[in-house]
Parts: C-alpha cells; structure tokens; sequence
C-alpha cells in the first residue's frame, strides 16, 4: 500500500471519530454504544500510524542505498577513488619564494641540568612545644543555685491578658474604654511592664477616672490585683 493510501486511510478513521464526538457532544448521556467505537476507531489510527511510520523508515533507508549506489558509481566512473588518508603533494617553491624566505631561526641550547635547590635546614621541621609550658586557667564553674532555685532578682513581670477572658475584653472595652480596644491593649501593656500592684493602681488612678470602688472599674482593679499577686 502506498504512503498515501495509509494516510488517507488515517484521516478517515480520524473523521469517523470526529463524527462519533460530534453526535454526543449536545447528550448529557452517552450511549453505550459510544466507547466501543470510539475504541475500534482509535485502535485502527494507532494502527495506521504504525504503518506510515514503518512505511516511512523503509522509503528512507532505500533512498540512503541509492544515494551511495550513486556515489560508488561516479567515483568508479572518475578512475581511482579518493582517499582521504592521502596528503596532497608539496607545493614546490620558486626561486622567487626561496629569496624572500626568512633565514631560519637558531634555537638555544636547552639546559639540560637545573640549578641546585638552596637547601633550608629548617624548612619543614615541627618545632616541638616545651613540655612545662603553663595551661591558661580553667573557666570558674557556675554557681550552684540555692535550694535547686534560681533567685530572680528583677522586677516582677505579669501577664494580664492571660487573667480577661473574653467575656471580660467585651465588657471592659465597653464600660471603660468606651469602645476602644486599642486603648485597652496599650493600658494592658503598659500594666504588664509595671513591678507591682501598687504601680499599676497608681497608673490607673492617674490615667483614667473610673468608679474603683464599684461596677466594671472595681471588677478590672481585682483582675489586675490576680494578676500581680498570683
């Protein structure tokens, strides 16, 4: 069969298959009928493609054979064949090239000895330490903690977020930062850097002019006294 009968064989099986989709694009089910051919049909593209491709590695090595055939021909038809081991002859020079030819150029001697390396009698040799030199003294160890606790002799650090719950930071946001949670996180944070209670109830009193002694202000101070006495 000729290239062009496989490939025209290969575009009807293609076409076949485009007719096969084009029937059940618009389905929302496809029948069942469907797969088998779409699968016969693509296992006869997959042949015919197998055939070109075979069909096309034997028209290439023909045309190779030829192609030598060709080239034996000519070279037999020309008389000895060329080899490409051979050098061309010299050229032979004129009178004219040999009187313009530089004279050759005298090499010098090449030393066959080398100097004499200068011998250092001290190149190489490891010096030895003496052996009573003094050690640096040892690091002092770390003292023992006393009791198995370590003193802390800072200032006292609390942590009053972890003491508001969120129904807390609701309700103090509200009755006592008028709705401005920022201003109560940077309240929190400034009581957190305080040292005592009695920083903090002193920075409160200076800040804000809340009821201490009752509602939301009172209920705060206690939190904030939970805190630092923990």
């Amino acid at each position: 069969m000729a290239d062009r009968e496989l490939l025209d064989e290969l575009i009807a099986h293609i076409r076949k298959l485009l007719t096969l989709t084009d029937d059940i694009y618009e389905r929302d089910i496809y029948p069942v009928s469907f797969f088998s051919q779409a699968y016969d049909l693509t296992g006869r593209i997959h042949e015919s493609l197998k055939d070109i491709e075979i069909a096309q590695i034997a028209l290439f090595e023909r045309q190779i054979k030829e192609h030598q055939a060709q080239i034996f021909s000519t070279t037999h038809q020309g008389g000895k064949r060329p080899d490409a081991t051979e050098r061309p002859p010299a050229h032979a020079k004129t009178p004219a090239e040999e009187a313009v030819a530089p004279p050759p150029v005298p090499q010098k001697p090449v030393a066959t000895t080398a100097p004499a390396e200068r011998e250092t009698p001290t190149a190489g040799v490891r010096q030895e330490e003496p052996a009573n030199r003094p050690q640096p003294p040892a690091p002092p160890a770390p003292a023992a903690p006393l009791n198995g606790k370590i003193e802390n002799a800072g200032r006292q650090t609390a942590d009053l977020k972890k003491w508001l719950t969120l129904n807390d930071r609701f309700r103090f946001s509200r009755e006592l930062f008028e709705g401005n949670e920022s201003l109560m996180n940077r309240t929190v944070a400034e009581l957190n850097r305080l040292g005592s209670y009695g920083e903090g109830l002193a920075y409160l009193k200076s800040r804000f002019a809340w009821n201490f002694e009752d509602g939301a202000g009172a209920e705060f101070l206690a939190v904030v006294e939970k805190c630092f006495h923990k």
